[in-house]
């Protein structure tokens, strides 16, 4: 199946974030996802400029698209990572023990 960067890209973002509920396991099991290995800090970052990288490759790709485009991207780009808090849900997570 052919993707384009976007989705890709906007994909990659979202498992950084998805791989932060991870991070004690793979650090206890050797495993080298990027917030095991470079922090969640770097791990958020790199997320972001995904995100960013996405929506200006949308933005480019998407110029005279109408409305309805620029309404999605509106959307998307509202959307701050200000608080984790809730990316369990996001991810349908379970954090109950």
């Amino acid at each position: 199946m052919r993707t384009s960067p976007s989705s890709r890209g906007w994909a990659a973002g979202f498992d950084i974030l998805y791989s932060l509920s991870d991070i004690d396991f793979d650090r206890t099991q050797g495993l080298h996802s990027i917030p095991a290995r470079f922090g969640i800090v770097h791990a958020l970052e790199l997320s972001a400029g995904l995100h960013v990288a996405t929506i200006v490759v949308l933005l480019h790709c998407g110029a005279g698209l109408g409305l309805f485009h620029s309404f999605g991207l509106a959307l998307i780009t509202a959307i701050r990572p200000n608080d984790l808090s809730r990316l369990g849900r996001a991810f349908s997570i379970s954090t109950a023990t």
